[in-house]
């Protein structure tokens, strides 16, 4: 069984779930802030060795944000290190499919430090809104 997927933690209705270079990661407790300006969503392992972290412009709401042409950023963090996906390094996408109570969306990105590819896709997330004023 592979850390932190879904046989290995308790179900919830909230969940963060993505293939990291062909290894499934899955975190039934996300979390996420929410302002004016800024959605964040990160998530951990249940080990706590892996997170990965969401960060968009919260202005546009529903739709696609691409990294590169829309502000944010996306990060995948192990023991080994940080991977990066932002407007200056890497690649990736996150689509807003539902802002209410929930967030719910899809992601992947391509990160890439040092010449190590970190590929994270079939991302999806479900996460309960939370808002900081």
């Amino acid at each position: 069984m592979a850390v932190g997927t879904k046989t290995g933690q308790a179900q919830n209705d909230t969940y963060l779930k993505a293939t990291i270079d062909d290894e499934d990661f899955y975190a039934d407790a996300p979390g996420n802030l929410s302002n004016q300006n800024l959605i964040a969503i990160f998530a951990s392992s249940k080990d706590k060795n892996q997170k990965i972290e969401i960060y968009i412009d919260s202005k546009r709401g529903l739709g696609t944000y691409t990294l590169g042409k829309d502000k944010g950023s996306m990060i995948y963090t192990n023991s080994k290190g940080h991977w990066i996906a932002s407007k200056f390094r890497g690649e990736g996408t996150i689509t807003l499919t539902e802002v209410g109570d929930y967030l719910i969306g899809k992601f992947s990105f391509t990160a890439v430090v040092n010449k190590i590819k970190k590929q994270i896709t079939d991302g999806e997330f479900r996460v309960k809104k939370k808002v900081n004023k």
